[in-house]
């Protein structure tokens, strides 16, 4: 349905079809046991479920104990308190619980996050439905942008061209250099960075945005999530950007 309506490229669509056959094989196509599956993917920061990183790109270069923004309190609590030491961020605390408790650890996490923000006088936003423990499980949070997920990605391969092309130059292999850019995607990747970085500039803003509001006292639990909803269709309205960006310059996806 998504390829018919032309909001999933063929390659998406047919790593989609190839993701369902690999969930409904025995250990979704890993052979290692379920015990071992949670902690693996935390220590490698890559949940063999999503195909994506549990620490998202927006979280790399920041102090452990700070990523993971959408995290409960009681994730960053225990990053805070030690946790982060071993690496163990707040997405990475959450993602473990939910690997190895479920609903039930999810449902605990969220009540010791209540308790905690009654402690230290907290007005978190209201969640969204789709948020909710139990409804989660079975209704698509409309704030989750695939748009920036696929901008993230095509932003990190522009940006690893670049610093490519730019380590050959700094250490003189200019030869080197030349051949690597004979390549028309890679030619295409270095065109593209500068106006991926435009694009990431504007979603930051949005999302220092909406960290400001989290943390503005003045504004109620639901006063809070009607603006970050707000904020986050604009968030994602900036991200589409980036298929026009890959589109313009002969990017496939």
């Amino acid at each position: 349905v998504r390829y018919m309506a032309g909001t999933s490229t063929g390659k998406e669509t047919l790593a989609a079809i190839l993701a369902g056959i690999r969930h409904n094989l025995p250990g979704e196509g890993v052979p290692l046991p379920q015990a071992l599956k949670p902690g693996l993917e935390a220590v490698t920061n890559y949940s063999f479920f999503t195909g994506r990183a549990i620490e998202g790109m927006s979280d790399q270069g920041l102090p452990v104990a700070a990523r993971g923004p959408n995290a409960s309190e009681f994730a960053k609590s225990l990053s805070s308190f030690g946790l982060d030491k071993i690496g163990l961020s707040p997405a990475k605390i959450d993602y473990l619980i939910q690997g190895y408790t479920a609903e039930l650890g999810a449902t605990s996490a969220n009540i010791a996050s209540g308790l905690i923000n009654a402690a230290t006088g907290k007005e978190p936003p209201d969640k969204n439905l789709e948020q909710q423990p139990f409804f989660k499980s079975f209704l698509t949070n409309p704030n989750t942008s695939k748009a920036a997920s696929d901008y993230y990605d095509l932003s990190h391969n522009a940006q690893e061209a670049v610093n490519y092309v730019n380590r050959l130059k700094k250490e003189g292999r200019i030869a080197e250099a030349k051949e690597y850019m004979s390549d028309e995607e890679h030619k295409k990747l270095v065109a593209a960075a500068p106006a991926y970085r435009r694009v990431g500039e504007q979603m930051a803003k949005v999302r220092a945005e909406i960290n400001r509001i989290k943390g503005d006292v003045n504004r109620t639990g639901q006063a809070k999530q009607e603006e970050i909803n707000r904020l986050q269709g604009i968030y994602d309205r900036i991200a589409r950007q980036g298929y026009k960006v890959a589109e313009a310059a002969g990017i496939e996806r």
